[in-house]
């Protein structure tokens, strides 16, 4: 298995890349207490969590490691919809071709930065296991296993950044530092849910108990 992945991707950078992408309209798709050491985090066996369809702050799990195969690209802002698409054909296409099994169908970005010009992002799909063979056109990466703060989003993608200033808030509120990528999962099709508001987006955010 490959090392997981270490992106340097702050809260405050993927509030300004939704902020961008959603007032160009063009994102695609379709309390722990005081003190995170006052609560023992609830495990969770996968993205699947407990009590999973509440709305906001579900919770901070124990997150297992999430094995993925992912594409790194770029784009404007612009024709970052397109970009996405053809990225989540891609390692649809590389999963069929190596046999990877997927584990569930919810497909993942991370976004690196807010320039318009040039957005940064990694689009990824959840596997079951590492494959025999090695994709030719992306790669297998296993994303760390921890304390994560598990946010859920209904609405439309274009309203994201709502999303952010909540967590934000509710980070500051309880003390809580963000120690790694952001992560999204988009659990609804946006294709086949006409619904915007019933539109479900994941955000789990990697956290510790900030010194003070």
């Amino acid at each position: 298995m490959k090392e997981p992945i270490t992106h340097s991707v702050t809260l405050k950078g993927a509030l300004l890349s939704f902020k961008v992408i959603a007032a160009c309209s063009l994102l695609l798709l379709a309390s722990c207490g005081d003190d995170l050491k006052k609560e023992e985090a609830r495990k969770a066996p996968d993205y699947k969590i407990q009590n999973g369809s509440q709305a906001g702050v579900v919770g901070i799990f124990d997150m297992p490691e999430m094995l993925t195969i992912c594409v790194a690209d770029s784009s404007d802002a612009k024709d970052i919809a397109f970009h996405m698409a053809q990225d989540y054909t891609l390692l649809e296409e590389e999963a069929a071709a190596i046999g990877a099994e997927l584990d569930g169908k919810a497909p993942g970005v991370i976004n690196y930065n807010g320039d318009a010009k040039n957005l940064k992002f990694e689009c990824f799909l959840l596997i079951r296991q590492v494959p025999a063979r090695q994709p030719t056109r992306c790669r297998v990466v296993a994303l760390e296993a921890g304390k994560m703060l598990v946010y859920n989003h209904y609405g439309s993608y274009s309203m994201l950044h709502i999303a952010y200033d909540n967590i934000r808030r509710y980070c500051e509120a309880h003390s809580l530092k963000q120690n790694g990528p952001v992560r999204e999962l988009y659990l609804s099709d946006a294709t086949e849910e006409k619904d915007q508001a019933k539109l479900l987006t994941r955000i789990i955010l990697p956290v510790e108990v900030a010194l003070k």
